[in-house]
């Protein structure tokens, strides 16, 4: 029963990005057509082995990389063994492949339902709440905006993009603000779930919404700078693999123009048009690295760079299966439970009215 309840949310999910599905296959052709089918299939078989093999054998540490950071960022709260961390985050990357920029990442909140938390956290004492899972997960996509960003920075400023260069540093110097400085943080509030909707302005909201994806800064102490660096040497390892796919399709960049042009991709890819970017990222660079080389040649790179999406989105269905269904039968149980505790309710107070109507006479 709980298998074929899996089942159906997997399909209502998928039924509802039919339109995604359809404008994916619509833009990759697109980009394949304006590039010349027939071009990419001669790129194609001029492929480098040896670099393509280095490309690939990156995918293992920048999955354990991930997975590591993320144990490492919430294990003030909860017992969270590495594996389960790992599992974890292939599940979310399936998830990716449905839900548009990469939301499904917050899918890791609330696998973490199945996670015990420690004794002596807060979270542990607030029933652990799926607001406070999901600011981890929000705090960790903006420590990788924020490396991402600061990666692009240099490459733009190395390139001679200073307008670039400068519109990226200040914004990086807002989120700073923001984060660590720009709003008073109000301990112990917490936004609850009637006050997303209402009750309070959206300045108030706002305040509150930050506060709270800035309240496990306070948790971290002296870490949030280490979580900082470690983001930043995960992205320096992405970058370094879509360099790679440049040299496995024989195209010269510099590391500069990688760091400059290749994160405007991957922002672009964030655009909720087609299934994990595809396509919408592929034009991004055919546009971006126009002067290096063909459009077929550039659109290869970004088929190799789709392959960064596909292959942990496909590595991660078995988990995600098996969190949707563990999670179907926590909510089953729950229910049950639930249904006892009313039916228990009903019978005390079936013996209670009897007692208080013989008492009464």
């Amino acid at each position: 029963m709980r298998v074929v309840h899996v089942t159906e949310k997997i399909k209502q999910i998928i039924q509802s990005r039919g339109f995604a599905l359809f404008m994916t296959t619509f833009v990759l052709l697109g980009v394949v057509v304006s590039s010349d089918a027939f071009s990419i299939v001669v790129y194609a078989k001029q492929l480098r082995l040896f670099w393509l093999l280095v490309g690939g054998s990156l995918f293992v540490p920048l999955l354990v990389s991930s997975a590591l950071r993320w144990q490492v960022m919430v294990s003030p709260w909860f017992q969270y063994p590495f594996f389960k961390s790992l599992q974890h985050t292939l599940a979310a990357s399936s998830l990716n492949l449905i839900v548009p920029s990469k939301l499904g990442d917050l899918g890791k909140a609330g696998f973490l339902s199945s996670v015990d938390p420690i004794s002596h956290s807060k979270l542990k004492h607030r029933a652990t709440t799926l607001y406070d899972t999901a600011a981890l997960v929000l705090l960790e996509k903006i420590l990788d905006l924020s490396a991402l960003l600061f990666l692009c920075a240099i490459g733009a400023f190395g390139t001679g993009k200073v307008l670039l260069g400068g519109g990226l540093s200040v914004a990086l110097s807002v989120m700073g603000f923001l984060l660590f400085d720009g709003c008073r943080a109000r301990k112990d509030q917490c936004l609850e779930p009637e006050q997303v909707t209402g009750g309070l302005g959206l300045q108030e909201r706002s305040f509150q919404l930050l506060d709270r994806i800035r309240s496990p800064l306070r948790q971290w102490k002296g870490w949030t700078f280490g979580f900082f660096l470690g983001s930043l040497l995960m992205w320096v390892m992405h970058l370094m693999q879509i360099g790679v796919f440049f040299l496995a399709c024989g195209v010269t960049v510099s590391v500069m123009d990688i760091a400059s042009n290749v994160p405007l991709a991957i922002i672009a890819g964030l655009v909720p048009i087609t299934i994990a970017g595809i396509g919408v990222r592929d034009s991004a660079l055919v546009i971006l690295f126009f002067e290096h080389g063909p459009a077929a040649q550039i659109a290869l790179v970004g088929m190799l760079t789709s392959l960064r999406y596909l292959i942990p989105g496909l590595m991660g269905v078995p988990f995600l299966y098996q969190s949707l269904r563990s999670q179907t039968g926590r909510d089953q149980k729950q229910k049950v439970g639930q249904m006892r505790i009313d039916q228990d309710h009903e019978k005390l107070l079936h013996r209670i009215e009897p007692v208080s109507k013989s008492a009464s006479c």
